[in-house]
């Protein structure tokens, strides 16, 4: 009998002792983030899309939409929808659609909890203006994100970008204009001194005219 009561105090460390929050065939989460306790809905129903559809595929990317949608629908927030919207719109640059690519990548900036993520977005945004022959766009967004996140791998990518030759018209922009200005200061100022030049003579002469005005009565 003790040695029966001594099974089941046994059996009952063994059961308190067991992890509580890992369920059987739980997934691993993307690489280099903690992986939470339980995951978001949003994040499990992306993982399963992973599995049952191709990925870049239409199919893959209409339901990926379908779970924004639904978790929009429904007010709810997700610390995911960030990532799953940007895969979402990285998977559009991906098959070529830059202009629903962009309308997708717009929506998040800015919604980001760190800044390589905000920087590459801003980067992607970037790459699909210039891919739809939009350099001028694709040049300004590049700028934006090295300005803002300079010591991102995302804004190094960006600057490497900005030094193509197709860039090379809008960088050297700024360098004509403040060539220009300072071009102009110098005429500016030179024409100004000829006149302070011609006004002494005119004084000087005038001056000159009036002495001898008084020597001669």
């Amino acid at each position: 009998m003790s040695s029966y009561y001594s099974f089941l105090v046994i059996l009952l460390g063994v059961v308190i002792a067991l992890p509580r929050n890992v369920s059987a065939g739980s997934d691993p989460g993307p690489p280099g983030e903690d992986v939470p306790a339980a995951f978001p809905g949003l994040w499990n129903e992306y993982l399963r899309i992973c599995k049952t559809t191709k990925k870049d595929t239409p199919e893959y990317r209409a339901a990926i939409e379908r779970a924004l949608a639904t978790l929009r629908e429904r007010g709810a927030s997700d610390d995911f929808e960030f990532t799953v919207a940007r895969q979402l719109g990285l998977s559009y640059r991906n098959a070529k659609e830059y202009a629903k690519s962009s309308e997708i990548l717009t929506a998040i900036i800015g919604k980001a909890n760190d800044p390589e993520s905000e920087a590459y977005v801003l980067l992607l945004l970037g790459l699909n203006a210039a891919d739809s022959n939009n350099v001028s766009g694709a040049y300004k967004i590049l700028e934006e994100a090295v300005a803002k996140y300079p010591k991102t791998g995302a804004g190094q990518t960006a600057q490497a970008e900005l030094e193509k030759p197709i860039y090379g018209q809008y960088s050297a922009e700024p360098q004509r204009s403040n060539g220009g200005s300072v071009r102009g200061f110098f005429v500016c100022a030179n024409v100004l001194a000829v006149l302070a030049i011609i006004i002494f003579v005119i004084i000087s002469v005038r001056r000159q005219i009036k002495e001898r005005g008084r020597w001669v009565s």
